[in-house]
């Protein structure tokens, strides 16, 4: 059974010829089949088609949305694969409800496809959250920055009154940065994969979290 209650290919407008009741009932059916997988379509068609006038004007704008409706629920259909998500494009990726600090500094690289000054970037706003928030100065740099932040013995940013536990945290932003802001620093990867960026940008928003509830001195 195919998607819509339509050929499986779409014609021409000159080969279109259904008469004047059927061809009401034919959008009037579309129009249901759509409206909750494609609301957005059946506001085009609703816009565009009219009654009064022969569907042979105006089958070809129709046939155009029917087609994007198509690919449109076949996408939202289609199993969500790593790989598939890999091959989206940047402005696929919802960036709206990161720390508005990435926002600002990464979005344009990342709309854009530049993914290492993306990732870059990302680790220097964390790398200055953590400066200010303990209070150190710009001297203050990288894995020893992140060290000195959260030593376990009179941490400037408290995560826990667990000794393992504080340590944990200072591995883990200790980690980020030798990961993601060292190699970034030094050379270029070229980076091409959309969601390893994005992955490394909601890694920093989730560091970014952690420094707003340690920022109090503490314990998380």
């Amino acid at each position: 059974m195919s998607l819509f209650p339509l050929p499986s290919s779409l014609f021409p407008l000159y080969q279109i010829v259904i008469p004047a009741p059927a061809e009401i009932l034919w959008v009037l059916n579309c129009i249901s089949f759509l409206k909750i997988d494609a609301p957005d379509h059946v506001e085009q068609i609703k816009t565009i088609y009219k009654p009064d006038y022969s569907l042979y004007h105006q089958a070809e704008k129709i046939f155009g949305i029917i087609q994007s409706a198509v690919e449109y629920v076949k996408a939202k259909r289609e199993p969500v694969t790593r790989e598939a998500v890999e091959k989206k494009a940047p402005d696929a990726f919802v960036l709206d409800s990161l720390n508005p600090q990435l926002i600002e500094k990464c979005a344009d690289h990342f709309l854009s496809k530049k993914y290492d000054d993306c990732i870059l970037n990302a680790t220097k706003v964390v790398e200055v959250a953590v400066r200010e928030a303990a209070a150190l100065s710009n001297t203050d740099l990288g894995v020893n920055l992140m060290r000195k932040a959260f030593k376990p013995d009179k941490p400037l940013l408290k995560y826990s009154d667990t000794h393992a536990e504080q340590e944990a945290v200072m591995h883990l932003f200790s980690g980020f940065i030798g990961v993601f802001k060292n190699p970034h620093s030094h050379r270029f990867l070229e980076i091409k994969d959309p969601l390893a960026a994005f992955e490394i940008l909601s890694f920093a928003n989730h560091l970014l979290n952690l420094v707003k509830r340690v920022n109090k001195g503490k314990a998380a």
